[in-house]
């Protein structure tokens, strides 16, 4: 049965976007800052209502924030029910006649998706990763088309087969420490800041190198210190610590 933009689970109401991607403020405010943002086909469960606000938790990482109500007005005819994959690229797909450009890191029906192969295929972790190149830093993003540091780094994760949750310093619990020189590609590098809170992480590559979202998805050098730019020299995040949370390169 096709479902609507909201569907009843164990008496609570849950909230599927259906847009590109839809922002997640810390207040009831479009002035708020945005703290995070679903994706296509991902879920949210609905706490409380404020006037046309709703207080949502997202089902992949329990985070909270606030989506207006209006984002969840479409109702498009997507058996949700059925089997739902993980979508590893950009995709131009039409729904009901409807175009709709779809993040990496968003879910279609695995029917659906099958329907959609051709082009570049993505493979492997590191072109899967590649692919956000130059995409434009923007905090509280998990998409293509604007992302923060740890937005990646999650998203990441999910395509390897693994949830971590939102915000960097979360993400620091998670897995076994590495030392440096005995790390290795796909392990996750954490940074601090002057106070020593872990403020940034990025993702390690071959040769030395990182992919990081840091004014834009970019790749630097990675030293023992923190992140050198690649340019100019300059490091620019002093490395706290390095985690591994996948047993293959």
């Amino acid at each position: 049965m096709a479902e609507a933009a909201s569907e009843i689970s164990n008496t609570a109401i849950v909230k599927i976007a259906q847009q590109s991607w839809i922002p997640m403020r810390k207040e009831a405010s479009s002035a708020s800052e945005m703290v995070s943002s679903l994706l296509f086909g991902e879920k949210a469960k609905v706490i409380s209502q404020q006037n046309d606000w709703l207080e949502v938790q997202c089902l992949h990482d329990d985070y909270i924030g606030f989506i207006p109500e209006s984002y969840f007005e479409s109702s498009l005819s997507i058996d949700w029910n059925s089997e739902i994959s993980f979508n590893p690229k950009l995709i131009s797909i039409e729904i009901e006649n409807q175009p709709f450009l779809l993040s990496p890191g968003s879910k279609i029906s695995k029917k659906l998706l099958q329907n959609l192969q051709g082009g570049t295929e993505i493979s492997h972790w590191v072109p899967f990763c590649l692919q956000y190149l130059n995409t434009p830093y923007l905090w509280g993003g998990r998409s293509i088309f604007g992302i923060d540091c740890s937005g990646f780094t999650q998203v990441y994760a999910e395509y390897r087969g693994l949830a971590l949750p939102r915000d960097a310093y979360q993400q620091a619990e998670v897995g076994s420490t590495v030392n440096y020189g005995h790390h290795q590609p796909g392990d996750l590098a954490f940074f601090h800041n002057a106070s020593g809170r872990i403020t940034h992480v990025g993702i390690i590559l071959e040769d030395q190198k990182i992919i990081h979202a840091s004014g834009k998805v970019r790749i630097d050098n990675f030293t023992i210190n923190g992140i050198q730019h690649i340019d100019n020299q300059r490091l620019t995040h002093e490395l706290s610590c390095i985690k591994r949370c996948f047993t293959n390169v």
